[in-house]
């Protein structure tokens, strides 16, 4: 779920209750019985300045979402396939942990911390 940063949501009597973002996640874990976390994405975008390679892949997130928004591909998540922007199902994204790839984890291995 995507909720506007900043936004309110307004009670019937259109008074200010609260941050949509809130009332959503507590919304959805009260009829789905399950654990919701809200995140504010500008928190994390803060953490600092973002790379060429942050900025295309953001751009190309995008892109890909409107894609499937136009050809109807619901209960999709933008995703890297195979270092390729591409879309995946929610139910395989539901199904379970997802490896990491080989080579990731070699670099992993020969990075030193300190």
């Amino acid at each position: 779920m995507v909720v506007a940063e900043g936004a309110l949501f307004r009670g019937p009597n259109g008074s200010s209750e609260g941050s949509a973002g809130t009332m959503v996640s507590t919304g959805l874990a009260e009829r789905t019985g399950h654990e919701t976390r809200l995140t504010v994405l500008g928190h994390i975008q803060r953490g600092g300045t973002p790379t060429a390679c942050d900025r295309l892949l953001a751009t190309n997130f995008g892109v890909a979402a409107i894609q499937a928004v136009h050809s109807k591909a619901f209960g999709t998540v933008v995703s890297v396939v195979d270092e390729e922007v591409d879309l995946v199902s929610l139910d395989e994204v539901a199904a379970g942990a997802c490896e990491v790839p080989a080579t990731l984890l070699e670099v992993a291995s020969r990075l030193t911390v300190g």
